[in-house]
């Protein structure tokens, strides 16, 4: 049923499956369900589709709250204030081409495995093929994401220090499984990944050269270094 929601999803609606704990032995599989538009019957008849896809949390609310006219920005807040003040890890973000069972048999593990003193977790974000950033007549940008992928967040963060180190061998572990899948793509997510695994020349190719003549040229003091790391 899962699959066919993700092949069958209108353009209006985006699904972002994630999990992560949302306190000592809470683990929570979910998505973050954004309909672009009004809240029409379609909008709202989705919103079931997803509802029903498994048992929910008691505290989720029903589809005339939830579905609530909101902006990015409002989205964004509401989003951080679920997230802890501080935390203590590292992040990582391969790109994948598609949900294969490979791949899905290593999120159920990386779910298992994952520390209990957690508080980050995986989570995909997706660019499909309806997006503006993949059409033939976007603007010029040395941006590497102009084609469909999903991005998987490992967010390796510990609860305090003590708990870091785990969590972060957690998300190491699961990065490097993901790098020997079946639908890996070479591109990562600049903000998200870890210095160690960082390879600008996979995520910018071409453009690479281009973007180290101009930081030279327009920073050559490095004032603005952590905009585009490695660079200088």
């Amino acid at each position: 049923m899962i699959r066919l929601v993700f092949r069958t999803q209108p353009v209006n609606l985006s699904l972002e499956p994630y999990y992560t704990d949302r306190g000592p032995g809470r683990p929570s599989l979910g998505f973050d369900f954004v309909w672009n538009g009004a809240r029409t019957e379609e909008c709202i008849a989705w919103h079931e589709v997803v509802k029903n896809l498994g048992p929910l949390r008691p505290a989720v609310p029903n589809t005339d709250f939830a579905l609530e006219k909101t902006t990015m920005h409002a989205f964004v807040a509401k989003k951080t204030s679920n997230l802890p003040l501080v935390a203590y890890g590292k992040t990582h973000s391969p790109s994948i081409t598609r949900y294969s069972p490979q791949m899905a048999a290593t999120f159920a593990d990386m779910a298992a495995t994952m520390p209990k003193t957690c508080v980050g977790g995986f989570a995909t974000h997706t660019l499909r093929m309806e997006s503006p950033s993949c059409s033939a007549d976007h603007p010029d940008s040395v941006s590497p994401y102009r084609k469909p992928l999903k991005v998987v967040e490992i967010l390796g963060f510990g609860v305090d220090e003590d708990a870091a180190p785990e969590c972060i061998e957690w998300a190491r572990v699961s990065h490097d499984r993901i790098n020997k899948s079946d639908v890996l793509l070479p591109e990562s997510y600049l903000a998200l990944t870890a210095s160690e695994t960082m390879d600008l020349g996979a995520i910018y190719g071409s453009n690479l050269q281009e973007l180290k003549k101009l930081k030279r040229e327009y920073d050559p003091d490095n004032v603005f270094k952590h905009s585009l790391p490695k660079l200088l």
